[in-house]
């Protein structure tokens, strides 16, 4: 064992010379009280305390040895850069690490007014002074704050110090370290980008309108402002999508977005909502004139074709518009009266724009109360069919009935299909609406087959929404067959523009209808725009024509002549006709002439109910 490169055993001897002159003295000097044997216990003692003591300065060094390894490693591992400040001195040191952070030399660098001169980047100097001296001066437990270098902006770090005093309180010195944030910093900024951009199409979201919307909102509550708010839905984009797929949907979102850009000559705050809706926001809009400047704008940008893939999209706006603060102050107010106003532009026909006005906020309260109404209907009982008689025209017998629906609610009184099935299509409920109506027309027959009526044929008006269901086919043939009535018995009346949603997909559901013996009938034929194209193509049995040619059969014309002709071709392909309204003898003579098949309207009977059809069938059977 060694201390500083000397042995023990030297030492020991050492020891022993030193203290063996005493010894002798003292045993001269008690040559009778004192032996040798004494001496030496008294040595071995010494030794074993030395020994002791040895081993403690040998951990403590190793100790040592191990604790500066560590430091050493722990410095050349580690990302952060390490500095240590003199106060007293006003001498910086920095550790090689740091020196790269920070593109200097490593060592004593001067002093800290001098290195933050040198480093920090000029527009966060401020920040920096202020933050160090909230940490001096007792506010702060710890100095942390981040800034770019001054010799290359694009460079992040951060700095992580603490303050030592002494026993005074006065500053002493300071340590901490420097750590290269410009990535974490970049990824900080496409999380941001991100929840605030939409990916498609690269304009801003919902998230990021919201804040601007709210913006606006407050500038024009407090008067200092006026603006407007555009709400932008794209006319048929479902179609464009169902037709040409996803990929050609995406591209073309895109292009709409770059499109709009352009309006106020790029000076608007442009976004994306999601689907095929999107917002432009417009501060320090005059009046409505001006607002109605740049709509009339927005449209005319879409009067070229877009082109994807070579091929031209004609792409046609619905915009409603709400001025703030005449519609609106507040965020949730604009986003709902802007909404409102562009379903009325839709509704009115779309490639349109629409103002809010209040009546449209009323209309939206009644519609919000009749869907929740609508959802209690069912099981509340609140469904009634009534039936109409087809007649065969020939002779004057009824040959069938259309099942009508009516609702009866308590708050509404008597609606009306036309003023429900939209929003129940809209709200999914169709579905079971629709089944329900199939199951008690079934049941109708069912009652009519056991008094002997068995030749009579029951039509069910059908939802595009029920024929996108996918077991749309087993649930119409599940409720026939549970009424125990034949198939020929039932009729499902298609009209032309739901026939004309996703064509493929309703003709192989309607063909598998037909094959189980079900009719179809095409209801308002005349009223679309591909029926003559598709009509030799298409699994129906019946053409119903629309109401609308009958009513000017009274006149020479065109439309008596256009009613004829539709009756003669529907017999040239093997379709059976009925003509629907028929109000009056004339126009009955006129079918009669045309050789049209069967016939329905006010003239021969209006929409009855079911205690009231045997009574019916008794007079023209």
């Amino acid at each position: 064992m060694e201390i500083i490169g000397v042995s023990l055993n030297t030492v020991l001897i050492l020891l022993v010379m030193m203290l063996l002159p005493g010894v002798r003295r003292c045993h001269a000097a008690r040559k009778d009280s004192v032996n040798m044997g004494d001496l030496y216990n008294e040595l071995i003692s010494f030794h074993k305390e030395l020994v002791q003591q040895y081993d403690e300065l040998k951990n403590t060094q190793d100790a040592l040895r191990k604790s500066e390894e560590r430091y050493k490693l722990a410095m050349a591992g580690a990302n952060d850069g390490i500095w240590d400040y003199d106060v007293v001195r006003d001498e910086l040191y920095l550790s090689e690490r740091s020196g790269e952070i920070l593109n200097l030399p490593a060592g004593v660098f001067g002093s800290m007014s001098k290195f933050l001169d040198l480093v920090v980047y000029t527009e966060d100097r401020e920040c920096v002074d202020v933050m160090a001296r909230e940490h001096f001066e007792g506010r702060a437990p710890y100095f942390i704050c981040e800034h770019r270098l001054k010799s290359a902006p694009e460079t992040w770090v951060l700095i992580r110090c603490k303050l030592l005093r002494d026993e005074a309180g006065k500053p002493v010195r300071l340590a901490g370290s420097h750590t290269d944030t410009t990535e974490v910093k970049k990824a900080q900024e496409t999380v941001k980008f991100l929840a605030f951009h939409d990916s498609l199409t690269g304009l801003p979201n919902r998230a990021a309108l919201s804040e601007r919307v709210a913006i606006m909102a407050a500038n024009c509550a407090s008067g200092n402002s006026s603006g407007a708010f555009y709400f932008i839905d794209l006319d048929n984009f479902k179609a464009i999508n169902d037709t040409f797929g996803h990929c050609c949907g995406d591209k073309m979102l895109g292009l709409v977005g770059e499109r709009l850009s352009h309006i106020r000559g790029g000076k608007s705050f442009i976004a994306r909502l999601g689907g095929d809706e999107f917002a432009v926001l417009m501060d320090h809009i005059k009046d409505r004139n001006e607002a109605i400047v740049y709509a009339e704008e927005m449209l005319r940008l879409f009067e070229k074709p877009l082109y994807i893939d070579n091929t031209a999209f004609y792409v046609t706006l619905s915009v409603g518009i709400t001025l703030c603060p005449q519609d609106a102050t507040s965020t949730e107010e604009l986003f709902k009266t802007a909404d409102l106003a562009m379903y009325s532009a839709k509704a009115n026909g779309k490639n349109l724009y629409a103002f809010f006005n209040r009546a449209m906020d009323e209309q939206a309260k009644k519609r919000l109360l009749m869907e929740r109404s609508l959802r209690e209907a069912l099981a509340n009982n609140e469904f009634q069919l009534c039936y109409q008689p087809l007649f065969n025209i020939p002779d004057g017998r009824i040959t069938g009935f259309e099942s009508l629906i009516r609702w009866y609610n308590k708050d509404f009184g008597l609606v009306m299909p036309f003023d429900f099935i939209r929003l129940a299509e809209e709200t999914g409920l169709i579905v079971p609406i629709g089944r329900w109506l199939l199951k008690t027309a079934c049941d109708f027959v069912a009652d009519l087959i056991r008094n002997g009526y068995d030749d009579l044929r029951i039509s069910v008006n059908i939802s595009v929404v029920e024929l996108y269901q996918d077991d749309f086919v087993d649930a119409v043939q599940q409720i026939i067959a549970l009424a125990g009535i034949p198939y020929s018995s039932i009729a499902l009346e298609i009209t032309e523009s739901v026939l004309m949603e996703s064509i493929d997909s309703n003709i192989h559901n309607l063909k598998e209808m037909r094959r189980s013996g079900v009719s179809i009938y095409l209801d308002d034929f005349g009223t679309g725009y591909s029926s003559l194209k598709y009509l030799k193509d298409l699994p129906i049995d019946v053409v119903k024509i629309d109401k609308s040619f009958i009513d000017y059969m009274d006149n020479e014309g065109v439309e008596k002549e256009l009613t004829g002709a539709i009756i003669e071709l529907a017999h040239r392909i093997g379709l059976k006709t009925v003509a629907e309204g028929v109000e009056n003898q004339a126009q009955l003579k006129t079918l009669q002439e045309y050789h049209c098949d069967m016939c329905q309207g006010f003239l021969l009977s209006k929409p009855v109910r079911e205690d009231q059809i045997y009574e019916l069938l008794h007079k023209f059977r």
